[in-house]
């Protein structure tokens, strides 16, 4: 590549990450987070409030209000709140006193006062002057930009976590269910999704951070066949992921280098497991290669997981399969119920010298489980949570890596006390 492509191509990288963290903007002050409307009667009806700032906020004297669809028309849902802190990732929940909802409020509604459709939602910082956050329904006049929909019967609008929120990721076991609801872009439509079902939360809840969790990888392997050196690997979840870049050194190398030119695009967001792979056809017969792979965000941080090795052997190695083990999690201890082994599956298919074993997530290696010629076929080992000198291990998270000709392959597993 040469050097002009290079820094253009820098240049590009450089916009889009610019283009990116415009798209994905954490709020810096009180949002609205969450709005249900009247369904069956007032008391279903509820304004969450969540501080995605690092600071507790005072919400003392500030003001909650909601204006008809024309603007003409207010009605003041919190004249005044009275001194109360809204603490940092924290939520505020503001309903009528019949409300009858899964949590308690934490500020009633003025008496009388209600929202409904097409109205907009905003918050003072001083009694009607200074507006905070507003948000527009339906065809409210006043609006971030652009409204939201009116939420249906019993659902809400709730903020997004992230650029790339939705209301699965959002909703309970989704991959963004404990990241905030911070995204502002200014653009009511933008940054809310509607929930058929709302989730309000208060000030009891636990905080949740708005800062993006590491992509989580499960499995990383490389092989050599047709002539250069295959790798593939698997997330688990990600968040707010850009893609991956390959690196790899060899005998001859002090460091690893970057051989991948263009990223290779990640998911974003994601709770599912999802498979990638990169194939690296500037190789040696017989030589010996490390590769590392990096995580990219948003923002242009980058994350190296551990390596993996291969040699570039003249033969296509055997295909093999490592399986998930089973129990995971398991305890060594065992008790209640638990189970105090675990059972490692594997497949070979072709003969050849075997090697399993378990490693820490710093890469020592704990216990050696096979070391010898292996014929084709299916394999099974217990292992009991047992280093070398039959030391029983901590609690934490292992890899147990099967390699073959060399082809390795990978899994994590997770001991609990």
């Amino acid at each position: 590549m040469n050097r002009l492509f290079c820094c253009v191509l820098g240049m590009c990288i450089g916009s889009f990450f610019q283009s990116l963290r415009a798209q994905n903007s954490i709020a810096d002050h009180v949002v609205i987070s969450e709005v249900q409307i009247a369904g069956g009667s007032a008391k279903d009806e509820f304004v969450e409030l969540y501080n995605p700032t690092q600071a507790s906020i005072d919400l003392a004297g500030w003001r909650l209000t909601a204006k008809t669809s024309s603007g003409s028309t207010t009605k003041n849902l919190v004249t005044t709140f009275p001194p109360v802190m809204i603490k940092p990732y924290s939520f505020l929940l503001i309903a009528p006193d019949e409300y009858d909802g899964p949590v308690l409020r934490d500020v009633a509604y003025s008496t009388g006062s209600t929202i409904s459709s097409n109205n907009t939602i905003i918050l003072y910082s001083d009694n009607g002057v200074t507006i905070v956050d507003m948000v527009g329904l339906g065809t409210a006049t006043l609006k971030e930009t652009t409204t939201v929909a009116n939420p249906v019967v019993d659902g809400s609008i709730e903020r997004k976590a992230s650029a790339f929120s939705d209301a699965v990721s959002l909703s309970a076991g989704g991959s963004e269910e404990h990241a905030g609801n911070g995204q502002d872009t200014d653009n009511n439509a933008e940054d809310f999704v509607q929930q058929p079902v709302s989730r309000p939360q208060n000030s009891s809840n636990q905080p949740e951070n708005d800062q993006p969790i590491p992509v989580e990888l499960v499995s990383f392997s490389a092989r050599y066949e047709g002539g250069g050196v295959r790798l593939q690997w698997s997330t688990a979840t990600e968040t707010e992921n850009y893609g991956f870049h390959v690196f790899r050194k060899d005998d001859r190398d002090s460091d690893f280098r970057r051989i991948s030119g263009q990223i290779i695009p990640g998911a974003g967001n994601s709770s599912r497991m999802r498979t990638y792979g990169f194939f690296d056809e500037d190789v040696v017969p017989g030589s010996r290669y490390m590769y590392r792979i990096a995580d990219v965000d948003f923002q242009g941080n980058m994350t190296l997981h551990e390596p993996v090795t291969v040699v570039a052997e003249a033969v296509v190695p055997a295909a093999m399969t490592l399986e998930q083990n089973y129990p995971n999690p398991f305890a060594v201890a065992g008790g209640q119920g638990r189970a105090s082994t675990t059972t490692i599956r594997f497949g070979l298919g072709k003969a050849g010298p075997v090697q399993l074993a378990v490693y820490s997530i710093d890469g020592r290696r704990i216990i050696t489980l096979v070391d010898e010629e292996k014929s084709a076929g299916d394999y099974r080992v217990v292992w009991n949570g047992r280093d070398e000198a039959g030391h029983a291990v901590s609690a934490g998270i292992y890899l147990y890596v099967l390699k073959l000709s060399g082809f390795q392959v990978s899994q994590k597993m997770l001991i609990i006390e």
